[in-house]
C-alpha cells in the first residue's frame, strides 16, 4: 500500500540533529510518496527537497497532493503543530498525525504540549528515557510507541572504510551542543593522566565560556557545529569518545555518539540516561557514575591501545545490530498502515484523547489527595505518640 505522506518539522537546519535524521529517514521511505516541509529554514545550505509551508499553503498542499498521513517531527519550537491543526480544521481536512518526539517530552523548550498529545493519532518516542518520562504518565500505552532511529546502509558502509590520519596523540573527542556539555568538562579532561592527550570538541558557539577557557591551550581544539560530512571527517580520527554531559540536562540516544561507535571509537558516557541505552558497560564502552569514574576509564583506555581496539569493534557490532535505519523504516511502515486502518479520517480523535486526559488527571488528583491524607494521618499519630511520651516523662 503506497501512502502519500507529508513529513513536517518546525525548524530545518543543516546542522540540526532532528532535521538531518528526518531527511535521511524521508529519503529511505521509497515505498511511499513522501514530501518534506518545515516552517522555518534556519540556514541557506538547506536541501532543496525541504518545502517551506505555512498557514493556508499547508492545507492547500495537503489537498492538492492527496496527503493521507502527516508525520510530524517534534523538536525545538511550539508553533508549527498548532498551525497545522488549525489550518487543517479550517479547510475541513481530517488527516491523521503521527508525532515523533525527538527529545525527552518534559525537557524545557521542547516540552510536549497538550495540543500535540490530543491531536496525534500516535506518539513515537526515540528512546526509553523519553518513553518512560514520568511527567507524561497519563498518555495511554495504546497511543504511544518507542522506536529507535538507526543508521543507513550508506553510513554503515562509509564508516567501514575508516582511514585514520596518523597522529602521535591520544585524541579525546566529543560532538554535542554546548548547552548540554558538563560544566566541569575541561577540569575533568585536565585530571586525565596521559602525557600526549589531546581534546577535540565540536559544538561551540561564539564568545562562549569554553572558548575563553581554552585560549592558548595547545592540546585543545574547538569547533562550532559542523555539517555532517565535516563532522564525520573529524570524528573518525578520535581515539576515545569522551561523552561527558551535565547530569541535569537531557540528551536523546544521540546520533553523534552512535557515529563514533560505528567508527570503532570506544565511548565513556556520563550524565543523562538515554545515551547509556547504547552502552554495555565494559563491553562496548564505559558508563561513568562520577567524575572519578570518567578519569579512571579515560586513563584505562588511553594507556591500552589493545583495549581500545577490542571495545571499539564491539561498539560497531552493537550499533549495527541494534540501530539500523532499515529496522526503523520497517517499524514506521507498520505503524503508518495501522494508523490508517484504525483511524482513516476520524473527527473525534482529539475528543477521545481529551476525555481520557481529563479522567486521568482526576484519578491522579484523587490519588494524590488520598496519599496526602494518609501522610497527614501518620504525622498526627506520630505527634500524639510523642505527646503521650512527653507527658509520661514530665509526669
Amino acid at each position: 500500500m503506497k501512502i502519500n505522506i507529508l513529513i513536517s518539522i518546525e525548524n530545518f537546519s543543516s546542522t540540526g540533529g532532528a532535521a538531518l535524521t528526518m531527511l535521511d529517514f524521508a529519503n529511505l521511505l521509497t515505498d511511499h510518496n513522501v514530501y518534506t516541509c518545515c516552517r522555518n529554514v534556519v540556514d541557506e545550505s538547506t536541501n532543496n527537497k525541504i518545502i517551506p509551508l505555512c498557514g493556508e499553503d499547508y492545507s492547500k498542499f495537503v489537498k492538492e497532493n492527496d496527503i493521507q498521513l502527516i508525520h510530524y517531527f517534534k523538536s525545538e519550537g511550539l508553533l508549527y503543530f498548532d498551525e497545522i491543526v488549525k489550518t487543517l480544521k479550517r479547510s475541513n481536512l481530517y488527516v491523521p498525525i503521527i508525532t515523533t518526539v525527538c527529545q525527552k517530552p518534559s525537557f524545557e523548550g521542547c516540552a510536549l504540549t497538550l495540543n500535540e498529545i490530543i491531536n496525534s493519532s500516535k506518539l513515537v518516542f526515540i528512546d526509553k528515557a523519553a518513553y518512560n518520562d514520568k511527567v507524561y504518565f497519563y498518555i495511554r500505552k495504546k497511543n504511544k510507541r518507542m522506536i529507535y532511529f538507526g543508521f543507513s546502509s550508506e553510513i554503515i558502509y562509509e564508516t567501514s572504510k575508516k582511514k585514520n590520519v596518523p597522529h602521535n596523540s591520544v585524541i579525546f573527542g566529543c560532538g554535542c551542543t554546548l548547552n548540554k556539555i558538563y560544566e566541569r568538562y575541561l577540569e575533568v579532561f585536565d585530571k586525565i593522566q596521559c602525557y600526549n592527550k589531546k581534546l577535540v570538541y565540536v559544538g561551540s558557539c561564539k564568545n562562549s565560556w569554553i572558548e575563553e577557557k581554552v585560549l592558548n591551550r595547545d592540546n585543545i581544539e574547538i569547533y562550532p557545529l559542523l555539517e555532517y560530512k565535516l563532522w564525520q571527517n573529524l570524528c573518525k580520527n578520535f581515539d576515545i569518545f569522551l561523552y561527558v554531559l551535565s547530569p541535569n540536562t537531557y540528551s536523546s540516544i544521540d546520533g553523534n555518539l552512535g557515529l563514533a561507535m560505528l567508527y570503532e571509537i570506544p565511548p565513556i558516557v556520563y550524565g543523562p540516561a538515554a545515551p547509556k541505552e547504547r552502552i554495555k558497560h565494559g563491553v562496548n564502552g564505559f558508563i561513568a557514575k562520577t567524575e572519578k569514574d570518567v578519569v579512571k576509564y579515560a586513563e584505562l583506555l588511553a594507556h591500552n591501545e589493545s583495549l581500545r581496539r577490542t571495545m571499539g569493534k564491539e561498539a560497531r557490532i552493537s550499533t549495527i545490530e541494534n540501530f539500523t535505519m532499515n529496522e526503523t523504516i520497517k517499524l514506521y511502515d507498520k505503524l503508518y498502515k495501522k494508523v490508517l486502518l484504525e483511524n482513516p479520517h476520524k473527527k473525534n480523535v482529539f475528543l477521545i484523547n481529551l476525555i481520557y486526559l481529563f479522567i486521568s488527571n482526576i484519578i491522579n488528583w484523587k490519588k494524590r489527595m488520598i496519599a496526602k491524607k494518609k501522610y497527614v494521618k501518620r504525622k498526627i499519630k506520630l505527634l500524639i505518640k510523642m505527646l503521650i511520651r512527653y507527658n509520661k516523662i514530665i509526669g
